[in-house]
């Protein structure tokens, strides 16, 4: 289940970023439009890329971090609920925690290679956009010549 609402929850984050890549270049298309050289389109396209992918780290890094205090606020309070009798009640269990603590240690860097990956592919998917937008464009301008 935490799984699923992480997964969820990521699938969220993606959703929001998605959009805010769109507004970026719905806001962008009008100087697109304009006529422009190659060299202004290739840096139009770099600072256009260079700014979504600040703000989507930027992003991405503030979720992890409340989702890591979250986590260590959790480990906390427990261990402050726990006495020393406890303590030596439950020495045995070391070993057992230990494994839990690498098992979610796996899971973080699962979720951080998601994250990349999806970070990835959204970019991949706005430059792949950009770059249609350009095109036709191009294309429209071709043809207007003509």
């Amino acid at each position: 289940e935490d799984k699923i609402k992480k997964l969820e929850a990521e699938l969220t984050i993606l959703t929001s970023e998605l959009e805010i890549s769109r507004r970026i270049v719905h806001t962008k298309r009008s100087l697109i439009q304009k006529e422009m050289s190659d060299e202004t389109r290739e840096r139009m396209r770099n600072e256009i890329e260079k700014k979504v992918r600040i703000e989507l780290t930027e992003k991405i890094t503030r979720e992890l971090e409340v989702i890591m205090r979250e986590e260590k606020g959790k480990e906390l309070e427990s261990l402050r609920k726990i006495d020393d009798r406890k303590v030596r009640e439950v020495e045995h269990q070391i070993p057992v925690l230990e494994n839990e603590i690498d098992k979610l240690r796996g899971k973080i860097r699962h979720a951080e290679q998601f994250h990349k990956k999806a970070l990835e592919d959204v970019e991949a998917n706005y430059r792949n956009k950009v770059e249609i937008m350009i095109n036709n464009f191009s294309d429209d301008r071709e043809r207007e010549e003509l």
